[in-house]
């Protein structure tokens, strides 16, 4: 955590300037700011730090893998402050060409769905997540990717 601290129109000197007028413009963007002192002429911010780390994408998981059927792949994806989008990028070629499906938030499950595929097809996959203070984050299991293989039993 760090702790800012203002006195009349003076400014932290720490790497940061910051006055009285900015005061307003911080609190509008957001930051996570944790108390907020009044005392005399001095104003002392505590603001929580922690929003440099990037969000942590759970391995996912998914749908029956029939030929003909669109895939689900379902996801935890957690942050310290809010997670703003989660993107699975997958291929059926070997990266020849690859394909990005927004994913759905509900309560930290993401969800997204891979057009169905032809009987023996290999799809391999990667979770990208954005969060809030714009740090990216990838699970591609650990530059293996995720591997499905389509097969259809009749």
């Amino acid at each position: 955590m760090n702790l800012l601290y203002l006195q009349n129109n003076s400014s932290f000197r720490n790497g940061m300037e910051l006055n009285k007028r900015q005061l307003s413009t911080i609190l509008l963007i957001a930051l996570p700011i944790i108390a907020i002192i009044i005392g005399g002429s001095a104003i002392f911010i505590l603001i929580n730090s922690l929003q440099d780390r990037p969000p942590v994408i759970y391995t996912p998981v998914h749908s029956d893998l029939n030929a003909s059927t669109p895939i689900q792949i379902d996801v935890t994806v957690t942050d310290d402050r809010a997670v703003n989008s989660v993107t699975l990028t997958y291929t059926n070629n070997s990266w020849v060409n690859s394909y990005d499906v927004s994913m759905i938030n509900l309560l930290n499950r993401w969800s997204g769905l891979i057009p169905a595929q032809d009987n023996e097809t290999t799809l391999l996959f990667q979770i990208k997540a954005l969060d809030s203070g714009g740090n990216l984050a990838i699970n591609n299991n650990n530059s293996n990717y995720f591997t499905l293989f389509i097969v259809s039993y009749n």
